[in-house]
């Protein structure tokens, strides 16, 4: 009786979605999608040197310029971190030491608790021809909790909390993972620099870095980017979206109720050389448009994508978007991560999508195209 029961609310489920679904009900007119081969929550995705990385649990690379046009996966699966015989579940990715090497962040304990040490490590791969080999864990110093692990594109900082018997006292600080070790504690900006960083007591999670010249600024949330020469860095609160250049004297405010909590973010120049902010939120993404110069503009307002987004995967949350430095084929492609909502009127199987300005063409019907499964 029961499974009766779960059966008829699920064919119930499937038919009412049918209204509100893109993919069930606008695709057969819009989009025609490939197999989805990416699947699983996306945690975040990176580019190192000419291949991208991502990461699911597993760790994923493919070509940055390799194009996806069939149902076959472009993705390869690589080796996995192991210890005691185990595979490790990994939940970031990032560029380390001056851009030469990769890195992830794994789950070692069973039970996951940020205030126990060793429940996150860092490991660094080891390269051969046919790329990953095996990985070299990084020894986390004794008695210290790493809470996160950060990059700004060429240097990665491990986020440590050594903990206080008042846990309203704990502080966490950062430093430099610099080939195989926690190499020295970062140097934090300071508001004189121009910035608003952090210093070594302030009681916050660092979660997020950015490189402006060759000063990194460290922020209470991940939502801070750099633009490609890293001369102005960005970044997106609830109801606000803030710059810095290291040519000015401060951050400068944008204030808009129009932005909500952001989710993730990128820096972006579309085929047409327009700069912009990418802001993944709960559902699909929004554009920030920005000045010629890189600066944002003081009626700064939230836009739709002039693509297919919207009935792809645009009622997701966009818990990853990654735009990619490429040149010729492979330019201004932009990857996304979907996180399934708990709404079930909105809803989809967690998985990566990509947008490929080759792809974007109008159809007989007018409509537009270019974002698609991965």
């Amino acid at each position: 009786m029961k499974k009766t029961i779960v059966l008829f609310a699920l064919i119930c489920l499937i038919f009412s979605a049918c209204t509100k679904e893109p993919m069930l009900y606008d695709v057969a007119r819009e989009t025609k999608l490939l197999s989805q081969t990416v699947l699983g929550n996306i945690y975040n995705i990176v580019q190192f040197k000419d291949m991208l990385f991502a990461v699911n649990g597993n760790v994923l690379s493919k070509d940055v310029n390799t194009l996806r046009t069939a149902n076959a996966s472009v993705w390869k699966n690589n080796v996995k971190p192991v210890v005691n015989n185990k595979k490790l579940q990994v939940v970031r990715v990032a560029v380390g030491d001056n851009g030469n090497a990769l890195y992830v962040m794994t789950i070692e304990n069973n039970t996951v608790d940020e205030d126990i040490p060793g429940t996150f490590c860092i490991h660094k791969a080891k390269f051969d021809e046919d790329g990953i080999s095996g990985w070299i864990k990084i020894e986390t110093p004794e008695k210290a909790v790493l809470r996160e692990m950060i990059s700004d594109g060429k240097n990665l900082y491990g986020i440590l909390n050594f903990g206080t018997e008042d846990e309203h006292d704990r502080k966490d600080e950062a430093f430099l993972v610099n080939d195989d070790s926690y190499a020295e504690e970062a140097s934090f900006v300071s508001e004189n620099d121009g910035y608003k960083g952090l210093g070594t007591d302030y009681p916050s999670r660092i979660q997020g870095v950015a490189t402006c010249g060759d000063k990194p600024f460290f922020h209470i949330t991940p939502f801070v980017v750099a633009n490609n020469d890293n001369t102005i860095i960005y970044k997106v609160e609830s109801g606000m979206v803030s710059y810095y250049s290291k040519d000015g004297l401060e951050w400068k405010d944008i204030p808009n109720s129009a932005f909500l909590m952001p989710v993730s973010l990128t820096y972006y120049e579309d085929v047409n050389d327009a700069k912009k902010l990418l802001v993944g939120c709960s559902s699909g993404y929004y554009e920030v448009l920005l000045n010629d110069d890189g600066t944002v503009p003081t009626d700064a307002t939230k836009a739709t994508p002039n693509n297919n987004y919207a009935v792809t995967f645009g009622t997701s949350r966009v818990i990853s978007i990654f735009a990619p430095k490429t040149e010729g084929a492979g330019k201004a492609s932009i990857y996304v991560g979907i996180l399934k909502s708990d709404d079930e009127s909105g809803s989809k199987y967690s998985g990566m999508w990509s947008y490929y300005p080759e792809r974007d063409t109008i159809d007989e019907y007018g409509n537009r195209n270019g974002w698609n499964c991965e």
